[in-house]
């Protein structure tokens, strides 16, 4: 217990600098790495150029994927902004998601859309059918609700944010109650809360959010002491300097999948799991690496200029 006190209450005025050289020992890896492997077009993909040439596809799975594609040429994809999913200075969108994304359009022979929003405005477009299809949840995100699930897709490790200046959060929860927030209903909540309550008992203070356009603000102004989601969903964060993104003790994981709340549109999960095999998962974790490194690059510039 002591122990996770102690790697939970990392925080000092040092955490800017330190940032600022993570960031820069990982920039100077990722142009190592960069050099040293090709890029996605020149490896070899595992991804078929054609959804009808994937390994142990039935020819019913490929009628009712045609009858679907024949109705509708456009699809949308909803994630959150974060590290796989982010904007360059240009307002272009980049990361791990855009790669994706542009290979399921080629692999379907249909167009997917992008479409950034929070999690309260996410989740409701799976739920509604507004939203055709995220990467962003797992099925535990949805209570009971009946969806349409590949397999898994990524792994991400829940991470925490709290303010860079400030005393260790065992320091502050021995003063007056932690108050720590969460997006509600989210997976990395529900994993980190119970840790939270055995470490700190009625010294806690449990603020859901339906998302996190005040996050920032809140931790400033220190109507919150901490704040808990995945690591892509922290990527929003990264460069500002006056917060600490920290990795959550006892380490926790989720998995995430593409899902989609259309019943109709159930053909594309029932064929992406014919293709998420342990060789497109390994390259679709490479693609993963590679955006997270464009990400980090682009957070090392902000960076540097905040300092």
């Amino acid at each position: 217990m002591r122990e996770n006190e102690r790697r939970n209450d990392r925080t000092s005025s040092a955490s800017r600098f330190l940032s600022v050289c993570f960031l820069l020992a990982f920039f100077l890896a990722a142009g190592s790495f960069l050099a040293a492997v090709a890029s996605p077009d020149e490896k070899d993909s595992s991804f078929p150029a054609n959804f009808r040439d994937i390994p142990g596809i039935t020819q019913e799975e490929i009628q009712a994927l045609e009858k679907v594609i024949a109705k509708r040429k456009t699809f949308t994809y909803g994630v959150m902004e974060g590290s796989e999913s982010f904007y360059q200075d240009d307002g272009s969108l980049d990361g791990y998601t855009v790669t994706l994304i542009e290979l399921m359009s080629k692999l379907f022979g249909v167009s997917f859309e992008i479409k950034i929003c929070e999690w309260n405005v996410l989740r409701q477009g799976i739920r509604d059918r507004s939203i055709d299809f995220s990467g962003d949840f797992d099925p535990d995100n949805f209570n009971a609700q009946r969806l349409m699930v590949s397999r898994a897709v990524r792994e991400r490790s829940v991470k925490f944010i709290s303010r860079a200046a400030d005393l260790p959060l065992s320091e502050i929860a021995s003063q007056a109650p932690l108050r720590v927030a969460f997006l509600r209903d989210s997976t990395s909540g529900k994993l980190a809360v119970p840790h939270l309550q055995k470490q700190y008992g009625d010294k806690l203070i449990l603020v859901p959010l339906d998302d996190r356009s005040e996050v920032a603000d809140m931790l400033r102004e220190k109507k919150l002491d901490m704040f808990i989601a995945d690591d892509a969903w922290m990527g929003i964060f990264l460069g500002q300097t006056d917060f600490v993104i920290d990795t959550f003790h006892p380490l926790l994981y989720k998995y995430v999948s593409v899902l989609t709340g259309n019943p109709e549109l159930a053909p594309f999960i029932s064929v992406l799991n014919r293709l998420l095999t342990q060789k497109s998962r390994q390259y679709l974790y490479d693609l993963h690496r590679e955006g997270r490194i464009r990400f980090l690059r682009k957070a090392f510039v902000d960076s540097l200029n905040a300092v």
